[in-house]
């Protein structure tokens, strides 16, 4: 694991379990990809609904998510709400319509991991 995706992981009693530990702190669904290279991340993890995964599959909607350009572009964390990327075909929307409506976005562009979830109440329980 590298040094900044351990990051991710602070307030994780078990660093080899990262998937109970984002299903703890995100019961309503998380997706964790680390290492993107050109095409996909060599790792990931999403715990999103069933119902959501297959909406955004079949939208094609990774492609043009602004929660995923963000990550992408930058590094740091930021609330949903606070990403202010032109959303063309209400990929945002999309989500709340699958009660996804809280949640944050983690970004460390050294290996290129991204982490977007949604806690309950949109309260963000862990420190980035």
């Amino acid at each position: 694991m590298a040094d900044k995706e351990a990051l991710l992981l602070p307030a994780c009693p078990n660093p080899a379990a990262p998937v109970q530990f984002f299903a703890t702190i995100a019961p309503a669904g998380a997706y964790v990809a680390l290492r993107i290279g050109f095409f996909a991340p060599e790792e990931e993890h999403n715990l999103f609904p069933t119902a959501w995964i297959e909406t955004y599959t079949a939208a094609g909607y990774a492609l043009r998510d602004p929660l995923m350009h963000w990550a992408i572009r930058t590094e740091g964390t930021i609330r949903w709400s606070a990403i202010c990327l032109v959303d063309t075909v209400g990929v945002l929307a999309a989500y709340r319509s699958h009660a996804l409506r809280f949640g944050c976005v983690v970004s460390l562009s050294a290996c290129v991991s991204a982490c977007n979830f949604d806690p309950p109440g949109g309260v963000i329980g862990v420190q980035f």
